[in-house]
Protein backbone atom coordinates (compact mmCIF):
# COMPACT_ATOMS: atom_id res chain seq x y z
CA UNK A 1 0.00 0.00 0.00
CA UNK A 2 0.90 3.25 -1.00
CA UNK A 3 1.85 6.20 1.97
CA UNK A 4 -0.99 8.59 2.03
CA UNK A 5 0.19 12.91 1.93
CA UNK A 6 -2.04 15.33 1.65
CA UNK A 7 -0.74 18.91 1.67
CA UNK A 8 -2.11 21.07 4.71
CA UNK A 9 -4.42 24.51 2.84
CA UNK A 10 -5.49 27.18 5.13
CA UNK A 11 -8.72 25.04 6.81
CA UNK A 12 -7.16 21.22 6.56
CA UNK A 13 -3.81 20.41 8.24
CA UNK A 14 -1.17 18.55 6.60
CA UNK A 15 -1.84 14.59 6.58
CA UNK A 16 1.28 12.52 5.64
CA UNK A 17 0.94 8.73 6.52
CA UNK A 18 4.64 7.28 5.87
CA UNK A 19 4.04 3.61 5.18
CA UNK A 20 8.03 3.05 5.71
CA UNK A 21 8.66 4.36 8.32
CA UNK A 22 5.72 4.01 9.96
CA UNK A 23 4.77 7.14 11.23
CA UNK A 24 1.54 9.13 10.99
CA UNK A 25 1.18 13.13 11.32
CA UNK A 26 -1.85 15.44 11.60
CA UNK A 27 -0.76 18.30 11.30
CA UNK A 28 -1.75 21.95 11.47
CA UNK A 29 -5.61 23.18 11.75
CA UNK A 30 -7.93 21.66 11.07
CA UNK A 31 -11.36 23.71 10.55
CA UNK A 32 -12.61 23.04 7.06
CA UNK A 33 -16.89 22.85 6.85
CA UNK A 34 -16.24 20.48 4.80
CA UNK A 35 -14.47 17.95 7.10
CA UNK A 36 -16.83 15.11 6.81
CA UNK A 37 -15.52 14.59 3.31
CA UNK A 38 -11.93 15.62 3.92
CA UNK A 39 -11.78 12.79 6.79
CA UNK A 40 -13.85 10.54 4.78
CA UNK A 41 -10.58 9.41 2.27
CA UNK A 42 -8.44 9.73 5.73
CA UNK A 43 -10.30 7.03 7.72
CA UNK A 44 -11.02 5.13 4.49
CA UNK A 45 -7.05 4.42 3.91
CA UNK A 46 -6.42 4.09 7.74
CA UNK A 47 -8.93 1.26 7.92
CA UNK A 48 -7.69 -0.33 4.96
CA UNK A 49 -3.95 -0.15 6.35
CA UNK A 50 -4.10 -0.72 9.89
CA UNK A 51 -6.44 -3.94 9.01
CA UNK A 52 -3.67 -5.75 7.06
CA UNK A 53 -0.24 -4.82 8.86
CA UNK A 54 1.45 -6.75 11.69
CA UNK A 55 4.09 -3.60 12.05
CA UNK A 56 3.94 -1.83 14.78
CA UNK A 57 2.38 2.48 14.00
CA UNK A 58 3.34 5.96 15.67
CA UNK A 59 0.82 8.38 15.40
CA UNK A 60 1.83 12.30 15.97
CA UNK A 61 -1.34 15.05 16.16
CA UNK A 62 0.33 18.33 15.78
CA UNK A 63 -2.29 20.37 15.93
CA UNK A 64 -2.51 23.94 16.23
CA UNK A 65 -6.29 24.49 16.39
CA UNK A 66 -9.41 22.82 15.19
CA UNK A 67 -13.01 23.54 15.59
CA UNK A 68 -16.00 21.44 17.10
CA UNK A 69 -16.84 19.96 13.89
CA UNK A 70 -13.56 18.89 12.68
CA UNK A 71 -13.14 17.60 16.55
CA UNK A 72 -15.55 15.05 15.94
CA UNK A 73 -13.56 14.04 12.79
CA UNK A 74 -10.66 13.14 15.02
CA UNK A 75 -12.30 11.86 17.93
CA UNK A 76 -13.42 9.27 15.34
CA UNK A 77 -9.99 8.51 13.72
CA UNK A 78 -9.18 7.86 17.66
CA UNK A 79 -11.86 5.55 17.93
CA UNK A 80 -10.71 3.51 14.92
CA UNK A 81 -7.01 3.36 16.88
CA UNK A 82 -8.44 2.60 20.11
CA UNK A 83 -10.35 -0.66 18.15
CA UNK A 84 -7.49 -1.55 16.24
CA UNK A 85 -5.25 -1.26 19.17
CA UNK A 86 -7.68 -3.44 20.77
CA UNK A 87 -7.86 -6.12 17.99
CA UNK A 88 -4.42 -6.55 16.83
CA UNK A 89 -2.28 -4.42 19.14
CA UNK A 90 -0.46 -2.23 16.22
CA UNK A 91 -0.52 1.09 17.32
CA UNK A 92 3.02 1.51 19.10
CA UNK A 93 2.31 5.25 20.49
CA UNK A 94 0.14 8.09 19.92
CA UNK A 95 1.68 11.33 20.83
CA UNK A 96 -0.36 14.28 21.33
CA UNK A 97 2.32 17.06 20.46
CA UNK A 98 1.46 20.61 21.67
CA UNK A 99 3.16 24.09 22.44
CA UNK A 100 3.98 24.25 26.27
CA UNK A 101 1.62 27.44 26.54
CA UNK A 102 -1.29 26.19 24.76
CA UNK A 103 -3.17 25.26 27.90
CA UNK A 104 -6.41 24.14 26.04
CA UNK A 105 -4.98 21.60 23.53
CA UNK A 106 -3.09 19.91 27.04
CA UNK A 107 -6.78 19.45 28.44
CA UNK A 108 -8.14 18.62 24.73
CA UNK A 109 -5.35 15.72 24.99
CA UNK A 110 -6.08 15.01 28.51
CA UNK A 111 -9.57 14.51 27.91
CA UNK A 112 -8.08 12.18 25.00
CA UNK A 113 -6.54 9.95 27.12
CA UNK A 114 -9.60 8.98 29.31
CA UNK A 115 -11.58 8.39 26.49
CA UNK A 116 -9.24 6.28 25.13
CA UNK A 117 -7.74 4.46 27.72
CA UNK A 118 -6.89 0.97 25.20
CA UNK A 119 -4.83 3.56 23.46
CA UNK A 120 -1.21 4.55 24.35
CA UNK A 121 -1.69 8.24 24.10
CA UNK A 122 0.89 10.62 25.96
CA UNK A 123 0.84 14.27 26.02
CA UNK A 124 4.38 15.41 24.26
CA UNK A 125 4.73 19.46 25.79
CA UNK A 126 7.10 21.43 23.15
CA UNK A 127 8.54 24.58 23.77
Amino acid sequence: MESLKIPSTKVTPLIHFNVHTRIFEISGESYSMHHRIFYNKIVDWLEQYLTTTSYPVTFNFRLLYFNNHNRRSLMYILQILENIQMENAVIKRVNWCIDAQDESMQEIGEGYQEDFQSLPLYINVQS
